[in-house]
């Protein structure tokens, strides 16, 4: 049987097996065959071991668990052929563990790393010494003394001849920075950059560091850590998280030891999948999704060489799909119903295009699809700019562009699978000899293979100008010709994205920065996961399980509550849970409604940082200061009115000419608008016109509550609550 046929066989018996529990043990067969694979590794013949394997998964006679153990074999063997051809080095510290690294005071800290297998490695740093021995798969782990803040000290390691070092340690307060794209956002922003008045709150007098883990989206558990311990924002803007940034700071400012941060975050990521596969498996409602994934779909995809495939970074694609992303790459004009190009061109006809609003998701605009979409735009050219170079700048583009102007190429972003750029802006160069007065085109082809997919701007950021000419600019944002060349869909096969997968990062990123010493995390996440009614389910286990897996059981953790969103559905409740889950495991939050935007990652991330730091230093450092906003206590109704009582309401007031955001509910549960006034540490609501028995009361209870206006005296916004009156 051929390796093709054999793969085939495997995906409709992987593909059958919808659910099943734990598989049993593997029948005599299936361990003769994966003994046999395993001899054929051990001696180097991976690609005889993938093999063996596939046929033991593709035996007709196999149980789906059977199948699921000999595949699971074959593509671990597969990810072991795909890894550098060299050698690894005899001794080797994992990166956490390089130059300018930050270290946790007041805890012992574990060194980790690999060297040759059984040798003995001894590890230094700041006058003593330690000794462990490495394991078979050549890993080892050593743990140091608690320390006292400070620095810069040099972390040693000697093993069988071999050595490594790191120097520029220093020791501090250590947090993880966790969650999707609002806490890996950078300060350069991606529709919109951080304002460049809130930088002066980015210094300190002690050092402040930080490593961003690199995406991973490997199939198997996956414990060795690539980043690298950047010392300043400056120079790094695009890599340093924005909400981490100011945390990180604040808290070093007010301490005045060093902080380091652990930036573990990524981009669209839900909850379920930082959570491991034993969690899920036992969590309701979650168990059949984890196990289609684990004994499944993630096994169920083909490469045009006929191995399992995927990508590091993002997810799987179909056969189909990577064609055509080779095809893009090989030619910027790639057209699937015109190969040869034209659409770039400044006398296309696209008079039957539709005509759509830009920035925008062409998701909506256009179809519900990914593939390539080509964008065109006519501007009129002013006279005294014909022959100066222009500054074209086109926001971000989600996820890759080749930008045209009057048919020349002026720039291009992302190539394959790559999705690092969706947020990138786009600023491209137009030669001064390509400009002529008069009409032009500009023309943008984007290919986005999974998710958002568009000219994302945001508008402000969408011009034309000429910087010779006085810097005048013409608009972009507006009425672009638009339509999609390729769909790619379910029925096309796809994208299939991992970091959505139930725990794949709880897999393939998270267990390289355990245990690494920290304090606890800051999270900002639920975005992903709006209108799941199991939320605060999820957060409770989720934290739950970050403390057992770094073995802390006063691991910190805080969460972000959502910024404001007109479309963001759903979004009170996930605050509302975000709040239960912290109640439920005693850690807390920070506001960020105040902060909405128009897009879904707000550029405002001062305030998110500082809110976060407020309640690290109040409550996990026990410094007497306020870390919340006022947060409902209770309502009682009397006398035509509601009188709502705060906690954390000392100074309390509202910014602006009148109180708004809250809402009373009639008898019948349905909400309108009323008005309120402050009275001492209390707000009292008047019932609106035509509710004579009120029935709840609530405040800031909208996707994007930019009415709600009520702080406390530390400049911290009320907590939003909806409450039945008892």
């Amino acid at each position: 049987m051929n390796l093709t046929r054999t793969i085939t066989l495997v995906i409709v018996v992987a593909l059958a097996a919808t659910a099943f529990a734990a598989p049993p043990a593997a029948s005599a067969d299936t361990s003769a065959l994966l003994a046999e694979a395993a001899g054929l590794a051990a001696s180097g013949d991976l690609e005889g071991a993938i093999k063996i394997t596939m046929k033991a998964a593709a035996d007709p006679s196999a149980t789906p668990g059977d199948a699921a153990r000999a595949l699971n074999a074959a593509l671990n063997y597969y990810s072991r052929d795909k890894r550098p051809p060299a050698a690894p080095p005899p001794l080797r510290l994992n990166s956490l563990f390089s130059d300018h690294a930050v270290f946790q005071r007041g805890m012992p800290i574990p060194v980790f790393g690999y060297a040759t297998p059984g040798s003995y490695v001894a590890i230094g740093f700041n006058g003593y010494w330690t000794h462990t021995q490495a394991g078979e798969n050549g890993a080892f782990r050593a743990y140091l003394p608690a320390q006292e803040a400070g620095g810069p000290y040099v972390l040693e390691a000697c093993a069988d001849g071999a050595s490594a070092k790191a120097e520029d340690i220093y020791v501090g307060e250590v947090w993880v920075a966790g969650g999707q794209s609002n806490m890996e956002m950078p300060l350069t922003g991606y529709e919109a950059p951080v304002p460049k008045e809130d930088y002066v709150a980015l210094a300190a007098d002690v050092p402040v560091r930080m490593l961003k883990v690199e995406p991973n989206s490997a199939f198997c558990v996956n414990d060795d850590c690539h980043g690298t311990w950047m010392t300043t924002w400056k120079g790094h803007e695009n890599k340093w998280s924005a909400a981490a940034s100011f945390f990180a700071y604040a808290v070093a400012r007010e301490l005045k030891v060093p902080v380091g941060i652990l930036l573990c975050s990524y981009g669209g990521s839900n909850a379920e999948t930082w959570m491991t596969f034993g969690t899920l498996h036992r969590f309701p409602g979650r168990r059949d999704a984890a196990e289609k994934f684990e004994f499944g779909l993630r096994k169920s995809v083909l490469a045009e060489n006929h191995l399992p495939a995927f990508s590091t970074n993002y997810g799987f694609a179909s056969p189909a799909y990577t064609r055509v992303v080779k095809a893009v790459d090989a030619n910027p004009k790639f057209d699937l119903r015109q190969p040869s190009g034209g659409r770039e061109a400044p006398d296309y006809d696209d008079s039957a295009w539709k005509r759509v609003a830009v920035p925008g998701d062409w998701r909506s605009s256009l179809r519900p699809v990914n593939g390539i979409a080509w964008f065109r735009k006519v501007v009129e050219i002013p006279a005294a700019w014909a022959g100066k170079e222009l500054a074209l700048s086109l926001g971000a583009i989600d996820k890759q562009d080749v930008t045209y102007f009057n048919g020349v190429q002026v720039g291009a972003t992302g190539k394959g699978f790559e999705h690092a750029y969706w947020g990138t802006p786009r600023n491209y160069t137009v030669p001064a000899d390509k400009v002529a007065a008069g009409r032009a085109v500009i023309a943008v082809r984007a290919l986005s293979f999974a998710a958002g997919a568009g000219l994302y701007g945001p508008a402000e950021a969408m011009s034309l100008s000429c910087p010779a000419a006085g810097g005048d600019s013409i608009p972009l944002a507006g009425e672009w010709a638009a339509e999609i060349s390729l769909s790619i869909g379910p029925q096309q096969g796809g994208t299939r994205i991992c970091y959505r997968f139930p725990h794949h990062l709880a897999d393939s990123m998270l267990p390289t920065i355990i245990p690494y010493a920290v304090r606890g995390a800051i999270w900002y996440q639920g975005e992903r996961n709006a209108g799941n009614k199991d939320y605060a389910e999820l957060m409770t286990e989720l934290i739950g399980e970050w403390r057992a897996r770094w073995n802390q059981d006063e691991f910190a953790f805080y969460q972000v509550l959502l910024a404001g969103l007109k479309t963001g559905q759903g979004w009170p409740e996930i605050r509302r849970q975000q709040i239960e889950a912290a109640k439920a495991t005693g850690t807390g939050y920070a506001s960020a409604t105040d902060g909405g935007y128009v897009f879904v990652h707000p550029p405002y991330k001062r305030p998110v940082g500082e809110r976060l730091a407020r309640c690290a230093l109040a409550d996990t450092y026990g410094l007497p200061i306020e870390s919340h906003g006022p947060e409902f206590a209770k309502a009682t109704f009397a006398d035509g009115a509601i009188r709502v009582t705060f906690d954390h309401a000392a100074g309390l007031k509202a910014k602006g000419d009148s109180l708004g955001g809250f809402e009373v509910a009639d008898a019948n549960g349905e909400f309108a608008p009323a008005a309120a006034k402050i009275d001492g540490e209390c707000v009292v609501v008047s019932l609106p016109e035509g509710v004579n028995a009120p029935s709840a009361v609530r405040y800031a209870w909208q996707p994007d509550p930019a009415d709600a206006n009520l702080y406390n005296g530390e400049d911290l916004p009320a907590i939003p609550f909806s409450e039945k009156l008892r």
